[in-house]
């Protein structure tokens, strides 16, 4: 059920309901200890808010397109890592096409929840976990450093 206060895109149409009704996904597992995390599910592009164990914010991501790019002399893989990580630091951005915006880093200042001005419905990023600008709007008043960040395969 949604709240008054809860964050729904001022894109989201019935269409949108419609496909949220019958999208099938494991629901984030409970985690001893954890109250306030983040739980990407990188297979369906999924991510989901955890604040006091309960699901706060469920958000369509787009994660590392799995392609080669020419970096700082020289070629990576455009990977979103798995695994279990926490939120390092914080760096606000530009919002503007092609910045990253509102960074919440994990995994060595190389990988980051960021907004980011296009969020397709393929993963598309250089390994990152892109959210819209104000979806990292809204994340960012709510996320700190320290909370973990799981990233998993369904």
């Amino acid at each position: 059920r949604w709240g008054e206060g809860d964050h729904v895109s001022a894109d989201w149409t019935l269409h949108d309901w419609g496909l949220l009704e019958v999208f099938e996904t494991a629901a984030p597992k409970a985690r001893h200890g954890e109250p306030n995390r983040l739980e990407v599910d990188a297979h369906h592009e999924v991510m989901w808010l955890i604040l006091d164990d309960e699901v706060s914010g469920i958000f369509h991501v787009s994660i590392g397109g799995e392609y080669r790019y020419y970096y700082q002399g020289e070629w990576r893989l455009a990977h979103t890592p798995r695994g279990d990580w926490d939120l390092d630091r914080y760096s606000y951005g530009r919002k503007q096409a092609g910045y990253q915006y509102k960074s919440w880093y994990f995994e060595q200042d190389y990988y980051a929840v960021h907004g980011f001005y296009k969020v397709p419905p393929y993963p598309s990023s250089h390994g990152c976990v892109r959210v819209l600008y104000d979806e990292a709007d809204w994340l960012t008043v709510r996320l700190e450093v320290g909370w973990p960040v799981h990233i998993w395969d369904e």
